[in-house]
Formats: structure tokens, sequence, C-alpha cells
């Protein structure tokens, strides 16, 4: 303690934990004797340690109020109707760490209006489930920087909303159900919109180019006709704008890795998607019913889910710089790159290709997916020469399903490829012999397996 000076120990003072531990170091060395006279506010909350402050801080709310301090800082969580139960005088010389807005439904919306507009250099948050708005516009004060989930959600009378710019982040749910809400100008350093943050009214929003994330269904069922996205946003959430019928066009960053899950789902009126480079993946149904006729891939791309596509309109994938396509994709996929004129090297039959088993390039698929075949009427097939790999239910309950003559390229057949399904007589390579556990046919109903 010899090394530590006076003003040293007041800054250690801030992070003791009892009213023992002041009393214990004012005993330490005589040069902290008058340790607790020197602070201006109470680090702790026992006022009877500290005899000069001139800031009283409030630890919880059951601390007493000394009367007659210059300033007044509440370091718990309040909220706003908390915040009208101090008197007036003390209210003015009020400071908060965690001032919140909720429950606004308890109060008169012209009372909190009043107030809050002397409250807004303090407060930092609008906090959940203040709603309903019984207003058509509303300003959030300056200072702001988030407004957490469900906030104004169901309001509505709400037409307009002005942010302020010290405004950093919305939450889930934010401006849901807000039917009046149809133009949203968002300001300039917003970095997050949470999941479902808007409600399916919004026919105009402008992203500011400072957003990184932007939610899971953030713009489902908008009336957006146009949409860009900034290059500043690396992250959308599943079905971002699923259900926007009136959607035409997109344009998407090029520091988004992947296209999500359900992205633009059932947005049928699409005709034009600019995909840059740098995106690498098209997730599962990301495309579903679809209105885009043709689509330019990047370079960038390495995996495109199966069933992107499944249901849409399109008839053409183009790949840039790229006519020899590696990565897995579905036979249907692989039709739609042959209409360019690019090769597809590594075909997976699966259960979206069912219209398609006549095409060609059946001839050409290596893995058999997962439950491809199920409840299928078919009889009899010829699986191609270049096929590799059967993958478990493949053929699963293919009632009717008596012969199968499995090629001499296949490598793997799982377990429960060929489960209730009737096979009379099933021809398996004889290099597969060992390995035939991989299938079980225990869970079959062969009559006759012939290896050759």
């Amino acid at each position: 303690m010899g090394k530590i000076d006076a003003y040293s120990m007041m800054i250690v003072g801030k992070y003791l934990m009892t009213s023992d531990d002041y009393r214990r170091v004012i005993l330490v060395n005589s040069k902290f004797r008058d340790l607790l006279d020197k602070y201006k506010y109470n680090p702790h909350r026992d006022l009877k340690l500290f005899h000069n402050i001139e800031t009283q801080v409030l630890y919880s709310k059951v601390d007493k109020i000394k009367e007659g301090m210059y300033r007044y800082i509440i370091a718990y969580d309040i909220n706003y109707k908390q915040y009208l139960e101090f008197p007036e005088l003390i209210r003015n010389k009020m400071e908060f760490r965690n001032l919140k807005l909720t429950e606004m439904n308890v109060l008169e919306y012209s009372t909190l209006i009043n107030y809050i507009g002397t409250l807004g250099t303090k407060l930092k948050t609008i906090h959940d489930h203040i709603t309903p708005l019984s207003m058509k516009t509303y300003i959030i004060p300056d200072k702001i920087n988030s407004i957490e989930i469900n906030t104004f959600n169901s309001s509505e009378l709400l037409r307009k909303v002005v942010f302020p710019s010290s405004l950093t982040s919305i939450g889930n749910y934010a401006f849901k159900k807000c039917p009046q809400l149809t133009t949203v100008d968002l300001p300039k350093n917003l970095l997050v919109i949470g999941n479902e943050a808007f409600s399916k009214s919004i026919q105009k929003i402008t992203i500011p180019n400072k957003v990184k994330r932007i939610g899971a269904r953030c713009f489902e069922g908008c009336l957006l006709t146009s949409f860009e996205l900034p290059i500043s946003v690396y992250e959308l959430g599943r079905g971002c704008f699923e259900y926007n019928t009136r959607l035409t066009e997109v344009i998407l960053s090029p520091y988004i890795r992947s296209i999500p899950p359900n992205c633009f789902l059932e947005c049928i009126s699409l005709q034009n998607i600019v995909i840059p480079e740098g995106i690498n993946s098209i997730e599962n149904r990301a495309f579903f019913h679809c209105g885009l006729q043709s689509l330019i891939l990047p370079f960038s791309i390495t995996s495109i889910a199966f069933d992107a596509f499944d249901s849409s309109s399109i008839t053409k994938l183009v790949q840039r710089n790229n006519k020899r396509i590696q990565y897995p994709v579905s036979l249907f996929e692989a039709i739609l790159f042959d209409n360019s004129s690019t090769q597809c090297n590594n075909i997976h039959y699966t259960k979206q290709d069912i219209n398609f088993i006549e095409n060609d390039l059946f001839n050409k698929i290596s893995v058999i997916e997962e439950q491809s075949f199920i409840n299928s009427d078919i009889s009899s097939i010829d699986l191609p020469p270049s096929l590799k790999e059967i993958k478990q239910f493949a053929f699963y309950n293919c009632s009717k399903l008596t012969s199968v003559s499995i090629p001499t390229s296949v490598t793997l057949i799982e377990t429960y490829a060929f489960v209730k399904a009737p096979i009379l007589h099933l021809k398996i390579p004889f290099h597969l012999k060992e390995s035939l556990s991989e299938f079980d046919p225990s869970t079959c109903e062969f009559a006759n397996i012939v290896f050759d």
C-alpha cells in the first residue's frame, strides 16, 4: 500500500464491494485517513461513509434520496413510469445509465410526449412493448441509439417515424403490424435491423450505407418494387424478402456470403437480380416459386441447394466464366445449366426431379439422394452407368417396384435405400458384396439377390 498514492486509491475505491472494505482502507495508512471525504460522489450506496458528495448515485430503487444534491445518477434499470414517481425537483437533476421507455399504455400518451422531449438527451434505449401508439407521426428523440423488441408493434395509426442520427439498432418486430406505415427513411448510422422489423405495408424504404445485418423476414410480404442493398451489408436473414409479390428488381451486396433460405420465396414478379462476385452459395428454397426467367451467377458460387429454384419459372442458369460445373447440382439445375451450354459433372437426382426422369441428363446422374423416389409408382428402373451412390430411403415405400439392376459404377448403397420396396429381383455388382450391410437387405422384401 506504501506505493499507492491517495488519488490512485480513490480510483481503486470505485471497485470495493462493502462498507467494511472502505473502513479498512482508511486504516491501512495515514495518507488514506481522509480518503472518503475526497469523493464528490458516492462509489458505494452507504451515504454515511461519504460526507462531502455533491452527486448522489442511486444503485437500486430502495436507496434513499439525499436532498440538496447538485446531481442524481440513476444506476439501475428504470422505466418511464418509475421516473415519473420522483419529485419534479429531483427529476430535473437526474441522469440515467439505463432509462427505458416501456409500458406506455399505463400512461396518458400526451403526458408521455411532454416528458420525452425533456428526457431525449438522457435516454439511450426505447425499450420493448411500449405499444400501441395512438398518433400518426412520431419523432424519436435525439441520442436514442436502440429501439428494442416489439417497441411500436401494432401501432395501427402510425404513418410516419422520424429517426435520430444516433440510432444504430432496430429490434425484432419493432414496427410490425403498423398498417399505415408505408415509407421509411432510416438514419445514416444504423447498423442492425432485426427480424420482422417492419410491417407488410412498406412500399419504400431507404437502407443507409452503414447497415451490416438485416434480420429474418425483415421485409416479408412488403409492397416493395425494387431494392438495392448497400455494400456494407454482409448478412441477410432467412426469408428476408419472401412474399414480396410486387418486387421486380434486386441488387445484392458483394459481401453477403450466401443467399439465405426462402430469401425470395414467392416473389412472383421478380425479373432481374444482380448477384455480384463474392457470394458463394444459394440456400434452400431461396427462389421458390419465383418469377425469374433466367439468372446469371457469379464465378464465386460454389454451392446451390437442390431445391433453390423449386417451382420457379426459371428456364436458364448461366455462371460467368464457367462452362464446367464441378459442385453438386440437382437434375433440374443441370437442365437449367445445359440450356446455356454449361456442363455439370456432379448431378444428383432429388425428389424434386421426378418430372425430369425422362430427360437425357438423367443418364449422367452420380447420386440418388435421400427419399428421391419416396412413394413412387415406378415398377422398374434403369439406373445409369454414371451412378456412384444411392442414399438412404431413396426408394422408400415404392410399393410397385419389383426389379432393379444396379450398375457396376455404384460404390455405395446406404442403409434402408430400398426399405418397404417389394423387389422381386435385385442385381448388385459383385464388388459390393462385402459392403452389403451398408444398406441392410433385411429391411427389404427381396425374393432374389444376384451378384454380378
